[in-house]
C-alpha cells in the first residue's frame, strides 16, 4: 500500500504514509512550516507501532520536536462516532477520525500523553486508508460481511439486554421504572428522530422527548461497541444505586429494548456549550460561574463520601455539567463511574481499570497506574475550574494560566480571565486559581481538600447573594 496524505495542524504539516507490514501502521513526518514564509525548515520522523490489539505506540527520534511529539505514548483504540477534539488526519472520515493532536507546539509538552485514536465501527487498521475502488465481483462479499456484522450487532444487543436484566434483578425490583420500546419510540418523535437530538458523545446520543406531560432527556447508548456496552452498564448501575443529590441529574427510568436511559430534562444545556459558543457565554456571569464551581464541589463531596461505597465519577468535564433553569449544576455522564471498596480513608480507595476519559481532563496518575481514585475526579475538577475562569481549551491549560504567587503573575492571571463573564473580583479569581492548581498537583490533590474549598466558596457566595 503506497498512500500518502499531508495534513496541516497549526504551524505543522503531518505527512501520513501507510506501510502496513503488520508492525508499522503509519509513518508520519512532522514538518515545521512556521518559519521562513512557509518553507519547510526541518522534519521529524514519527513512527506509530501496533503494540497490542487496541494499543498503538508513537515515538519520534528528533529531540528538537519534544514540545510537539516526544518519547513514546499510548493511543487507545475505540469504536467512536465522534470526538470533541478530533482532527481528521488520514483516510476518509467513514473509516477513521483521530483525536491525535488538538494543537501543535505548547499544547503537547514532553512526557507521557494519552489520546484517542478513533476507529469507526468495523474498521481495521489495514483499511484505515481509502481502499481501491471495489470491483463488481466484490459486491457479494461486501453484502455478506455487512449482513454478518449486523447479525453480530443484534446478538450483542440481545446479550446486553439479558445481562442488564440480571443486573437489575440484583437490586430491588421496584428500584427503576421501566419504559417500553413503543413509549421511547413515541417520546423521541418517531423512533429517535434526528431533529430531536440535543447532544452526543463518543458512545451515546441524547434526545429531547416527552413521556406523557413530562419533558425528558433520553440517552441512547451505542451498545454495539464494547465501550458503549461498558458505559451502558456503568450508567445503569449508577441509576440502580438510587443515589440522589440536588447537583446530580435525576434518572427517571430505562428501556433495555432500545438501550436507552431516561433522565430529567435540563434546559440550559451543558457548560461546554458556553465555551464552544453553542450558547452565549455572556449568560454565564462570574457570579454564576462561581456558583457552578461550588455545585460541582458539592456533588463530588457527596459522591466520594457515599455509603456504603464511595463513587468516583471518572469523566468530569464541562460537557458532563448540565445547567438547569437557574444555571445550577446537574452532574451527568456516569458511564465511567465506579463504586469503590470501603476504606478508612476516602483517598486510599481505588478501582483498577483501563484508563479512559477525555484528553486534557484525565488524571496523569490514573493514566500511569490504572487506579481510578477520588483524587482522579479532583484533578479533572481543577482543569474544569481553569476553563471556567479563562474559557481556554483544557489541553495544556495548566501551562498557560499562571498562579498568582506575586504581583506580576497576579496581573497576568487577571488579563487571562474570560471577560465575557463580566468584571471578576481579583480575590475570587485568585482563590479559584489557587485551588485549581492544588487540585492539579500530583502531591496535593485529594478529596479531603474539597471540604476546605467548599468552605471558602461559601464565604465568597455569601457576599454575592
Amino acid at each position: 500500500m503506497d498512500k500518502k496524505k499531508m495534513v496541516q495542524v497549526g504551524n505543522f504539516m503531518l505527512e501520513m504514509k501507510a506501510v502496513d507490514d503488520g508492525h508499522i501502521v503509519l509513518d508520519m513526518h512532522v514538518v515545521d512550516k512556521s518559519a521562513d514564509r512557509g518553507k519547510a525548515v526541518a522534519e521529524s520522523p514519527v513512527v506509530v507501532d501496533r503494540v497490542g490489539k487496541s494499543t498503538l505506540k508513537m515515538q519520534t527520534a528528533t529531540p528538537d520536536y519534544n514540545r510537539l511529539l516526544t518519547g513514546s505514548y499510548t493511543t487507545k483504540a475505540h469504536d467512536l462516532r465522534s470526538s470533541s477534539n478530533k482532527t481528521s488526519i488520514a483516510g476518509e472520515s467513514k473509516y477513521m477520525e483521530a483525536a491525535l493532536l488538538k494543537e501543535a507546539g505548547e499544547e503537547l509538552c514532553s512526557g507521557a500523553h494519552t489520546n484517542y485514536f478513533d476507529h469507526y465501527k468495523g474498521a481495521e487498521v489495514s483499511n484505515v486508508y481509502p481502499e481501491k475502488p471495489y470491483k463488481s465481483n466484490h459486491n457479494k462479499k461486501i453484502q455478506e460481511a455487512t449482513k454478518k456484522s449486523q447479525e453480530t450487532s443484534n446478538a450483542e444487543v440481545a446479550e446486553l439486554a439479558v445481562s442488564s436484566e440480571v443486573l437489575i434483578s440484583s437490586y430491588k425490583a421496584s428500584s427503576i421504572p421501566r419504559f417500553s420500546y413503543a413509549e421511547i419510540k413515541g417520546a423521541t418523535h418517531d423512533d429517535f428522530n434526528k431533529y430531536a437530538k440535543i447532544g452526543e458523545g463518543r458512545h451515546w446520543t441524547v434526545y429531547e422527548g416527552r413521556l406523557g406531560k413530562t419533558k425528558v432527556a433520553i440517552k441512547k447508548l451505542a451498545v454495539e461497541t464494547k465501550h458503549g456496552e461498558s458505559e451502558f452498564r456503568g450508567e445503569l448501575e449508577f441509576i440502580l444505586s438510587q443515589l440522589s443529590h440536588p447537583n446530580l441529574v435525576k434518572p427517571l427510568g430505562a428501556c433495555l429494548e432500545s438501550q436507552a436511559l431516561v433522565y430529567e430534562f435540563v434546559p440550559n444545556g451543558s457548560l461546554e456549550d458556553y465555551f464552544t459558543e453553542k450558547r452565549s457565554p455572556e449568560l454565564l456571569t462570574w457570579q454564576i460561574r462561581t456558583h457552578i464551581v461550588y455545585d460541582i464541589c458539592s456533588a463530588l463531596i457527596f459522591l466520594h463520601n457515599s455509603k456504603p461505597n464511595p463513587v468516583v465519577h471518572g469523566n468530569l468535564k464541562p460537557s458532563s455539567v448540565l445547567l438547569d433553569a437557574n444555571f445550577r449544576c446537574k452532574l451527568s455522564n456516569f458511564g465511567l463511574s465506579r463504586f469503590l471498596p470501603q476504606s478508612k480513608l476516602v483517598d486510599d480507595a481505588f478501582h483498577k481499570t483501563l484508563p479512559m476519559g477525555t484528553f486534557g481532563y484525565i488524571d496523569p496518575e490514573f493514566v500511569a497506574t490504572g487506579k481510578l481514585k477520588p483524587s482522579s475526579d479532583v484533578y479533572s475538577f481543577g482543569v474544569t475550574i481553569l476553563r471556567i475562569l479563562t474559557g481556554l481549551s483544557a489541553v495544556g491549560i495548566k501551562g498557560k494560566v499562571p498562579d498568582a504567587y506575586d504581583d506580576e503573575s497576579e496581573k497576568l492571571l487577571m488579563r487571562m480571565v474570560d471577560a465575557t463573564a463580566g468584571r471578576w473580583p481579583t480575590d475570587v479569581v485568585k482563590k479559584l486559581a489557587h485551588f485549581a492548581f492544588k487540585f492539579c498537583d500530583e502531591f496535593e490533590k485529594s478529596s479531603k481538600l474539597l471540604y476546605e474549598f467548599s468552605t471558602e466558596l461559601k464565604a465568597i457566595l455569601a457576599n454575592i447573594d
